[in-house]
């Protein structure tokens, strides 16, 4: 009995212990996203600042990006969602509709640099779920396209080549890159382009009115063109399919290879069309400077068509979401509110982007941003940097401001940078008129008629499917397994919304 007694005695002050320890353990803000920046001694620095801003642990869980939706898709099933994601603007759609996401309104009062974080304050419009409600942030970065590209000038120098500026300029271009051995080596093994995804090719598709996705677009008529099923876009694919068949288009390009092709980067590539800062960032991430010591590179216009056409990929103010989970207790989306509105503000911003203040970057004494990144690589006690990036956990965009921090004579990856945003801000592009639209319809089936779409173009331009006698059944195929609904859905929404009464091109 006394033994008895004593294991209960035991197991109650056990149990207390444990309790107390419960009581004083420490509140943790899990989050999850993919990023491609690495953790260092400089992110450790950065993730304690963040942590003595919030007064509690912080736990970042990053995704792979090969397979992020399966992630996220175990995490709901799981009930133990995160508590902030950051995920592409469909899937927070799709999630939304499930009531995946937390109404932050109520904090949008009580943290004002999130509230005053988009510069067009109507996007918050598109955060509700049924007309009610701020579901999430969107990561806004007020420029309207991404995308830039960028040429070997060194290449169109040895086979004494004006820079391109028509769609047919481009055409002979690359051809040359390809076929009259552009670097020199005695060696057939240069291609003229490499994309850095499907979307990448819209800078070629858009001399011909056409992009690389399934965007909508209001034609002179003022009728709705289904770009993924339209002539123009099927004519661009043809002038692509050519020149993939005479082996001028990197087949690397049509597996999207994302940020720093290997082609590119070991020389083999003579036009690489990507996201602006790409081309700029391979100096430092990819030692492209290293591997091509004598390569010039530049920034090279939008083809131009025979109609005049030219345009760029339409990605609006924002493509991503940063959203709080619903399963979150009260105190913890507190946290999280708290933690997105750190993101808005500049210090915030600026501390996940260089590290830490005083060390990292300081304002100079005309408010103008010094750091590491514009000062030759050193901090600001001389110490040199020893890595590229320390931006592992920045959550929410600032574009317009990172331009400031590039200076064009310190640097071949700054000069570019200053190059590839001077394209993204001024460069045409085609906008699409449904951007931000969610319908049940796209939740449901978007994903479908998004890999079809996305499948048949590779197929089209390997020639597996031919443009003349698989046209009519991709479209019929297309619209049939979603796009019909989808598109009409979209439609009805449209004019709804802003009282118009478009209709579709024939």
């Amino acid at each position: 009995m006394k033994k008895t007694l004593s294991l209960l005695l035991a197991l109650v002050l056990l149990l207390s212990v444990a309790s107390f320890a419960s009581a004083e353990e420490e509140k943790t803000l899990r989050v999850f996203y993919t990023t491609g920046h690495t953790a260092s001694a400089h992110t450790d620095l950065i993730l304690a600042w963040i942590e003595e801003q919030l007064g509690c642990k912080y736990e970042l869980n990053v995704g792979d990006s090969s397979n992020f939706e399966q992630q996220l898709a175990l995490y709901l099933a799981s009930g133990d969602m995160p508590d902030i994601v950051w995920c592409n603007y469909t899937t927070w759609a799709e999630y939304a509709a499930q009531g995946a996401w937390a109404d932050i309104s109520e904090y949008l009062e009580e943290y004002p640099d999130l509230k005053n974080y988009p510069e067009d304050q109507s996007v918050w419009a598109l955060m509700a779920v049924n007309g009610e409600g701020v579901y999430g942030v969107p990561n806004t970065i007020n420029i309207d396209s991404n995308l830039a590209m960028f040429i070997r000038q060194d290449w169109l120098d040895n086979l004494g080549l004006d820079m391109p500026q028509t769609i047919d300029e481009y055409a002979d271009v690359i051809r040359a890159f390809t076929q009259n051995d552009p670097d020199q080596d005695g060696e057939d093994d240069t291609y003229g382009i490499v994309a850095a995804s499907y979307k990448h090719f819209t800078p070629f598709l858009g001399a011909f009115g056409a992009v690389a996705d399934e965007h909508y677009f209001l034609n002179e008529e003022g009728k709705v063109v289904t770009n993924a099923i339209s002539e123009n876009y099927r004519e661009g694919l043809r002038w692509l399919r050519e020149l993939y068949a005479e082996g001028c288009i990197d087949p690397d390009s049509l597996s999207d290879p994302g940020f720093g092709p290997a082609g590119w980067c070991n020389g083999e590539d003579g036009i690489y069309s990507c996201a602006w800062s790409w081309a700029a960032m391979v100096y430092p991430k990819k030692d492209f400077g290293i591997l091509n010591p004598t390569a010039q590179v530049e920034g090279c216009p939008m083809p131009v068509g025979e109609n005049g056409e030219a345009g760029n990929l339409f990605q609006g103010a924002f493509s991503t979401v940063v959203a709080v989970s619903a399963t979150s207790d009260d105190e913890t989306k507190d946290l999280a509110a708290k933690m997105l509105n750190l993101a808005a503000t500049d210090e915030g911003f600026w501390t996940t982007f260089l590290g830490i203040k005083g060390l990292y970057w300081d304002y100079d004494e005309n408010g103008k941003i010094v750091s590491w990144n514009n000062n030759g690589g050193y901090l600001l006690d001389g110490t040199p940097m020893d890595v590229a990036s320390v931006e592992m956990y920045k959550l929410l965009y600032h574009e317009k401001e990172q331009a400031t921090l590039y200076d064009a004579s310190l640097s071949e990856k700054d000069r570019l940078l200053v190059d590839g945003d001077r394209q993204r801000q001024n460069n045409p592009y085609y906008k699409n008129l449904f951007a931000y639209l969610t319908t049940d319809e796209m939740v449901e089936l978007g994903s479908t008629t998004a890999n079809y779409f996305h499948q048949s173009m590779i197929e089209f331009l390997k020639g597996e499917k031919d443009l003349d006698t698989d046209w009519d059944e991709y479209v019929t195929t297309y619209l049939s397994m979603g796009g019909e609904a989808i598109r009409q859905s979209l439609l009805e929404l449209y004019n709804a919304t802003y009282g118009t009464d478009y209709v579709f091109a024939d």
